[in-house]
């Protein structure tokens, strides 16, 4: 009787009429394999487009009292005809695996959910199609719940003493509840080095602990990097099937090529669970035999987090700078603007022979060369090289222009006061006096008897008058100091009228005037000196003619 039933069971694999036994996982491929039965799910919520769960397994949160459907597709890629049972089974999240329970278990899930039609008739090498309905109570409890789908083969030998049954299921992983899902995360707390007790294969042993409100399926990779040599290996996958129910931590499994070093390394690991993802390191060296110690996983997340304001405070200062130099940039061009607007109105009002009024800028050269010390300062080489081109035309107009007659620069009021250019008062020493003019004819006498010849009178000799003397900067002359009082009035006058002169032509030309007298004339008045703004008194004490230069004079001033 046994022999007799082993035998059928034999002859029935060897037809392909069933399938290994199936884990409670749907099918991921496209094609299911030549002599099996498979099962996938056909659609997914458009919430959840972006979860590779959602795309394999039953996953949603919803509300009680709410249905949901999904359809879902068994093929028969056997050389028989198959009749195939749909049904939903209960199952647990436990030790880190998703279990579907023996037989035809229940729980609240599975009495919330019908499958249309229940009972398939699938030729060989066809598809068909079914439907999955939940429909959630009103008075469910909050919480997850876990099932399977199930399209299930069974068969009875011909003496009916042996039934083989032959599953493939869809999980299922409902939250129910108000409001919105929970939120799933984990953290991967260590990294364990060790090799497999038969094979001697090295393998990685990450612990994962699930600290959301969502059943986990992991999956990954893990590189080692850093190695002896500064070799690197991987990415190796994580091995598939490892679920963490709420609260659960348990071991994701790397195996690695049998050939790898001992170490040290730096093992690297990536894990995710639909899409949420995260990442973690430690140095790991392999033993020669058991497991080594587990190390503690650093996450590179909790890293990002450290450096990202660091990085962020960097870029705001990268910015700020930047921000400042542009401003700084602006400013010095908009103080090179208006330079160079005075700079125009100067050599405009002088191409047009309009006297600078009391608006015009005192020191056009020096504006302009303000403008060129701004222009490099904020590197426009060519704007640079542009106001030197003006400034040298500016510098040949001013030769150019003729210089106004100190006579016609002063006021009326001080016309009695006549102002001596220096270079008019030197005198030769050797002067000689003009002969004095012949004395008038006489008068005609009556004629009368010439008298007798008298002796002739003599004539006075030419006498050569005295030559002035000089006393510094003063002439003398035979009438006394009449110049050099003259001379000393003159600045004076000057002076005074440089209190009230505006900046312009005038004061230019009353500084230069002043300046003829000589710094020791201008230095004796300290008391129109001290009545003078200090712009006039440092420029008349810069440098008078036939003096040095004195230490803050510019190469080329313009009063």
């Amino acid at each position: 009787m046994h022999k007799r039933s082993l035998v059928a069971t034999l002859l029935l694999l060897a037809a392909g009429l069933f399938v290994p036994a199936a884990s409670a996982y749907a099918q991921t491929a496209t094609q299911t394999p030549r002599g099996q039965i498979g099962i996938r799910l056909l659609e997914a919520p458009v919430s959840r487009e972006n979860d590779p769960r959602a795309r394999s397994y039953i996953v949603d949160h919803i509300a009680q009292g709410t249905t949901i459907s999904r359809r879902i597709e068994v093929t028969n890629a056997t050389t028989t005809a198959q009749t195939l049972q749909l049904y939903p089974g209960a199952a647990v999240v436990a030790n880190g695996q998703f279990a579907g329970v023996d037989g035809h278990g229940s729980n609240d899930l599975t009495s919330w959910t019908s499958v249309t039609p229940s009972l398939l008739n699938i030729p060989a090498g066809q598809s068909a199609q079914a439907e999955v309905s939940i429909a959630v109570p009103q008075d469910a409890h909050d919480g997850e719940r876990y099932a399977v789908v199930w399209a299930e083969a069974a068969v009875t030998t011909g003496g009916g003493s042996v039934q083989v049954i032959n599953r493939v299921g869809i999980r299922v992983y409902l939250s129910v509840g108000a409001g919105a899902e929970p939120a799933s995360d984990f953290v991967i707390e260590s990294l364990q080095a060790a090799r497999d007790d038969k094979t001697h294969q090295p393998v990685v042993r990450a612990m994962v602990r699930n600290t959301g409100g969502r059943a986990l399926d992991m999956s990954g990779d893990l590189q080692l990097k850093d190695g002896p040599g500064g070799i690197t290996a991987g990415p190796f996958n994580v091995e598939r099937g490892t679920t963490l129910g709420i609260g659960q931590r348990a071991p994701v499994t790397v195996l690695l090529d049998p050939h790898i070093p001992a170490g040290p390394w730096n093992a690297v690991i990536d894990l995710r669970s639909g899409e949420i993802e995260h990442s973690a390191q430690a140095r790991i060296t392999f033993p020669a035999s058991g497991a080594a110690k587990p190390v503690k996983a650093e996450s590179l997340a909790a890293k990002a987090k450290i450096f990202l304001p660091i990085l962020g405070i960097l870029l705001a200062l990268i910015v700020g700078l930047i921000f400042a130099v542009r401003r700084r940039r602006k400013d010095e061009y908009a103080e090179v603007k208006a330079n160079l607007k005075r700079f125009e109105d100067f050599v405009k009002a002088q191409e047009g022979g309009v006297g600078v009024g009391t608006t015009m800028p005192d020191d056009p050269v020096g504006a302009i060369r303000a403008a060129i010390k701004q222009a490099q300062r904020a590197g426009d080489d060519k704007t640079a090289a542009k106001l030197e081109s003006r400034l040298e035309g500016l510098l040949e107009r001013q030769a150019a222009i003729p210089k106004p007659a100190l006579d016609d620069v002063l006021p009326a009021k001080h016309a009695t006061t006549k102002v001596w250019p220096r270079e008019q008062l030197a005198e030769p020493k050797e002067q000689e006096v003009a002969p004095p003019p012949p004395p008038p004819a006489p008068s005609p006498a009556p004629i009368s008897p010439a008298p007798a010849a008298a002796p002739p009178s003599p004539q006075p000799a030419p006498v050569a008058a005295p030559a002035p003397e000089t006393n510094g900067d003063h002439i003398s002359t035979g009438n006394g100091n009449s110049h050099a009082r003259e001379d000393e009035a003159s600045l004076v006058a000057i002076l005074r009228m440089l209190e009230t002169a505006a900046p312009g032509g005038q004061r230019f030309a009353l500084i230069k005037a002043a300046r003829l007298h000589g710094r020791e004339a201008i230095e004796s008045h300290t008391r129109e000196l001290a009545a003078l703004p200090e712009d006039v008194r440092v420029r008349l004490l810069r440098a008078a003619p036939g003096q040095p230069e004195a230490a803050a004079a510019t190469p080329s001033e313009i009063a």
